[in-house]
């Protein structure tokens, strides 16, 4: 029977502790690289549309991450103009991401409705915005209707 000295036994727990911390550090970069790549945006458009003055706003704003095409996005109508809304939404819709594709310095997002039952006649549950940041404009739709959104909050990080 062979007998292992406790030198040698130090030295086994030694380079098991660091082929650990290596693998650790390996998965952690995985995580942190499939998890990296954030965008968050959100959009902000007076309702109704000008030439009328606004009554309410619609604002949308989410997290995607560009690496997976993954995220979440929430839709929002709050009462009074952009620049005087409320801070209690009357209307919130929150969307899973199902896809993100950027198209030159422009993006397209592309979404379901979580909870379809709150959707009311006219809202779709399929999701679509195309962001574009060098214009510092959105454009979605709002019960059917395109709108053009003010992009206010756009980044992007790793």
């Amino acid at each position: 029977m062979n007998t292992f000295s406790r030198r040698r036994f130090l030295v086994l727990i030694g380079a098991g502790v660091v082929a650990a911390a290596g693998g650790a550090i390996a998965v952690h970069q995985l995580i942190a690289n499939g998890q990296g790549n954030t965008l968050n945006f959100q959009a902000v458009a007076g309702l109704p549309a000008k030439p009328l003055p606004s009554y309410a706003s619609y604002v949308i704003g989410g997290q995607v991450h560009l690496s997976n095409g993954t995220g979440t996005i929430t839709k929002y109508v709050y009462a009074g103009p952009p620049d005087r809304m409320t801070t209690i939404p009357l209307l919130t819709r929150d969307v899973r991401v199902t896809a993100v594709q950027q198209q030159g310095s422009a993006w397209h997002i592309t979404g379901v409705v979580t909870n379809q039952t709150q959707l009311q006649k006219g809202e779709d549950s399929a999701f679509d915005i195309r962001l574009d940041p060098s214009r510092n404009l959105a454009q979605s739709s709002f019960f059917g209707s395109s709108i053009v959104l003010d992009l206010k909050k756009f980044s992007t990080s790793s």
